[in-house]
């Protein structure tokens, strides 16, 4: 379900991503995936700073793509954001 919520954000982003950082548009994008995926806004909040301190958005875009592929040590990297801000999933 983690894997699914993480790959359904990681598209939002990748099809509204613009600019060098991450617009308010992306933010918001992928909010709206992350919290439709029953994420709280704090994990979600924390995944996407994860992310954004992380990768560029050309690096984004490289993972997204890799993702899609199941790639082992990208889906490694996105468990580990994801477990780091699991302590938010019960707050809000």
């Amino acid at each position: 379900m983690r894997l699914q919520l993480l790959a359904l954000a990681c598209t939002s982003l990748l099809l509204s991503a613009c600019g060098e950082q991450y617009s308010d548009k992306i933010t918001t994008t992928f909010q709206d995936n992350c919290l439709g995926g029953g994420g709280t806004v704090a994990y979600c909040d924390c995944f996407l700073e994860k992310l954004q301190d992380n990768h560029s958005e050309q690096e984004f875009i490289a993972l997204e793509k890799l993702l899609t592929k199941n790639d082992k040590a990208t889906i490694q990297t996105l468990q580990s954001y994801g477990q780091t801000c699991q302590q938010y999933m019960k707050e809000d």
